[in-house]
């Protein structure tokens, strides 16, 4: 049967022969011909075969048909030509065994596999269509294969698969409904894959253990596993691929290298847009991710990734996830609409997040456990919980960020050298900066405004530095930085203003200093122990321009403290060397323990120095344009060398064992104004309107004070037991000296023109110089009323 068949294709081949010599190795056959024929055609090597055409002579169905190719050839088919295995499902079409082939026109349908290949060169399978097979194309151990233009439709397995082989070409294939992978390459290099519509199957691509392969302009879509798989891969492209609506992930990648991933569409993927599990040099760019259902980006246990310039947006969950990622740059990219985070980083080492545009997430960017990090130059606007939130890391850097309307601004967590710098921060809910239980951080050049708790808010900090911010509330509700359970932190030239409270310290060892607190309801509130507040210009404050709630050895130092209802609020504190003025209730209020008040400038308030429950040691301050000069309601307390111009009293003291000595006090109508027992007197100079000095108590000394000129008297006593000795009381209007009471001593003391006027029994006056006197004065020189009184040794 083969000899009658080839007698007649030779007497064709001859007649084409004669007519022209185009088609003189190319045998054709038809459908009358069955597989042994054919095969034997192939085998026969005294044949002069380069072509084999299968001819559509009629139904155009050559059943069964099963061919090895052992020789180059260029194998065709008129249109409807069909190769089917249906019959008894015969295992392939073609099983290629020779360089140079080509396998062109068919459809290949009922076959275990379509098409095999092994161990050839030069292969092209082109304008096939290839449908309801177990396997459709199947490439082992080839070099040089074009697969072009095919369709491939509905197998059990795979449609394309590739095995160590290398120097491919995929293109312009629709390849779908396949059980498995629409392409499978295992062991491949330098393969193209372009331009194939791949949909519908099990899983669009995979590629395993191959090198230096590029997957572009490919529609991967509606498969139900991953659009493409890549596993123990290096040196892949993958470029310009839509890749749309599969059922898992848009594209997986693990445990391989130099990975470039570019100007793909990667949109309503079930799972996640790209993922990346151990994975290193790997680059992401320009891609548009969307509406994928967890997370545009997600990478794991990676090193060395970059993520730029890309959109990233309406994922589920996160934009971009990152876990145990090392030495990842994150920049340019524009990410929005995710649920938890724009951006979220866990486990990673070395990460770079910069230039990025994220809003309207949950949290733009939430990092955990990250070593060395730094995010520069973001816009992050529209959050709804936070703008950047960091917990457990080391060494990160924030500078240069853009971040307005969410709830936080900053939060960092058991963080370890932060730096916080040149950040615009606004309009926030709660926080613009938050730390919890950080330390060595830097907090530097701010600009926060208008939030609703909290500008800064530290809890649990140490040794962080807030420096040079500038912060602005413009509801007035909030505080401008807050410390609690804080030590040695520092507060240094900071710009707060139009907050509730312009700084809030609670904690110990901390300083704040040179800062501008200005328009806020309170200036500075301090609550610990140690602290110092120095070099701090405080004004236009509507309550207290600075607060020491409670706690021991405090400094308040070298402050401008002006335009307040209350200059300084304290407890057990140094106030040294501040400059409180205009404040139009108190100067200083002293309210509990023993506060230290030395050389400050008071001028213009009601009061200079008020205390109520704590204990003064004031000295060299100068005072002045009070009503009050120093208003002690408290005992023991010690004030000395002060200079007071105070329009009613100097010093009203009502307590007992004070010492007051060494003060020069003017303008009052009252100098000294004391109502305790025990104080001590000593050396004042008083010009005063009405009296010098008025005791009411017992036990005081009263002694070489000066009070002369005044209004009444010089020194008005009520009370028993009092020493007035050597004080110098001239030209009093009335007497130098009244007292009304018992067993007082008036010693040695100058008082002239008019003299000591004494109501009461058992006292003793003596060696008082008097001074000559003439007229009605010279019978007031001394004047005394009672029962055993001791008067002697006086003199002009």
């Amino acid at each position: 049967m083969y000899f009658k068949k080839f007698l007649f294709c030779l007497s064709i081949f001859f007649l084409f022969f004669f007519i022209s010599g185009a088609s003189a190795s190319t045998f054709y056959v038809n459908e009358s011909w069955n597989v042994d024929d054919i095969q034997d055609l192939i085998n026969d090597e005294s044949v002069n075969l380069t072509g084999l055409h299968f001819n559509n002579t009629g139904s155009g169905f050559y059943n069964s048909i099963s061919l090895d190719i052992t020789r180059a050839l260029n194998i065709t088919c008129d249109i409807g030509v069909t190769l089917s295995g249906l019959s008894d499902f015969t295992e392939y079409a073609f099983y290629v065994l020779s360089d140079n082939v080509s396998i062109t026109g068919f459809t290949i349908t009922g076959y275990f596999t379509g098409v095999i290949a092994e161990s050839i060169n030069n292969l092209e399978i082109i304008g096939n269509n290839i449908l309801n097979n177990f396997d459709m194309i199947d490439i082992r151990d080839s070099n040089n294969v074009t697969i072009d233009n095919n369709e491939i439709n509905n197998a059990e397995n795979n449609g394309i698969s590739i095995s160590s082989s290398s120097n491919l070409s995929i293109s312009n294939n629709n390849i779908s409904n396949m059980g498995s992978y629409g392409i499978f390459l295992d062991e491949v290099n330098n393969t193209n894959i372009t331009k194939n519509n791949i949909k519908y199957n099990d899983e669009g691509i995979r590629i395993d253990s191959s090198n230096n392969n590029n997957v572009s302009n490919n529609n991967i879509t509606d498969n139900t596993n991953n659009g493409m798989t890549i596993d123990e891969t290096n040196n892949i492209e993958i470029s310009n691929n839509n890749i749309k609506n599969n059922d898992n992930d848009g594209v997986d990648i693990f445990s391989s290298n130099n990975i470039d991933i570019t100007n793909n569409n990667i949109e309503d993927n079930k799972e996640s847009g790209i993922v990346l599990d151990e994975v290193k040099n790997a680059k992401i760019k320009n891609n548009k991710i969307k509406n994928n259902g967890y997370y545009g980006i997600r990478s794991g246990s990676s090193d060395k990734l970059t993520i730029s310039h890309n959109t990233i947006e309406n994922d589920g969950d996160t934009g971009i996830s990152l876990s145990d990622s090392n030495n990842t740059i994150i920049t340019d990219n524009f990410i929005r609409n995710h649920e938890y985070s724009g951006i979220s980083a866990d486990d990673s080492i070395n990460l770079t997040i910069n230039n990025n545009n994220i809003t309207n997430s949950g949290t733009a960017m939430y990092l955990g456990n990250i070593n060395n990090g730094t995010i520069k130059n973001n816009i992050i606007k529209n959050n709804e919980n936070c703008g950047i939130n960091i917990d457990y890391t080391k060494l990160v850097k924030i500078t240069n960020n853009i971040i307005d309307r969410t709830n936080n601004g900053i939060y960092i967590g058991e963080a370890v050298d932060t730096n916080i710098t040149n950040n615009t921060i606004t309009n926030t809910e709660s926080d613009a900066i938050s730390l919890d239980s950080s330390v060595q951080s830097i907090i530097n050049n701010n600009i926060i405004k208008n939030f609703g708790d909290y500008g800064i808010y530290l809890d649990k900090p140490s040794d962080v530095f807030i420096l040079y911010n500038f912060l602005f509330d413009n509801k007035k509700t909030g505080t401008g930085i807050y410390l609690e359970n804080s030590c040695y932190n520092n507060i240094r030239y900071n710009t707060i203003s139009n907050c509730y409270d312009g700084i809030y310290v609670n904690g110990f060892i901390n300083n704040v200093m040179y800062n501008q607190v200005k328009n806020n309801y309170n200036g500075i509130r301090v609550d610990g122990d140690t602290n110092t507040v120095s070099y701090n210009n405080v004004f236009n404050c509507s309550y207290e321009g600075i607060t020491l709630i409670s706690g021991m050895d405090n400094k308040l130092l070298k402050n401008n403290i002006s335009n307040c209802r209350y200059g300084i609020v304290s407890n057990d504190v140094a106030i040294i060397k501040n400059n409180i003025l205009n404040n139009n209730k108190v100067g200083m209020s002293i309210e509990g323990g023993m506060a230290w008040i030395t050389n400050n400038t008071v001028k213009k308030s009601t009061y200079g120095i008020k205390s109520y429950l704590g204990s003064l040691i004031a000295n060299n301050n100068k005072i002045s344009s009070v009503v009050y000069g120093i208003y002690s309601e408290s005992n023991q307390n010690e004030i000395y060398k002060n200079t007071i111009k105070a329009t009613a009293y100097g010093i009203k003291i009502l307590g007992s064992d004070n010492s007051i000595k060494k003060n020069i006090i003017s303008g009052s109508k009252i100098g000294i104004n004391i109502k305790g027992n025990k104080n001590k007197i000593f050396k004042n100079k008083i010009k005063s309107k009405n009296f010098g000095i008025n005791i009411i108590g017992h036990q005081n000394s009263l002694t070489r004070n000066i009070a002369n000129g005044n209004k009444y008297n010089g020194i008005i006593i009520l009370g028993n037991n009092n020493k007035i000795a050597k004080n110098t009381l001239n030209k009093n209007k009335y007497h130098g000296i009244k007292l009304v009471g018992d067993k007082n001593v008036i010693l040695s003391n100058n008082v002239k023109i008019r003299g000591i006027k004494v109501n009461g029994d058992k006292n003793t006056v003596s060696k008082n110089k008097l001074g000559k006197t003439k007229g009605k004065d010279s019978i007031h020189r001394l004047c005394i009323r009672g029962y055993k009184n001791i008067v002697k040794r006086n003199t002009n």
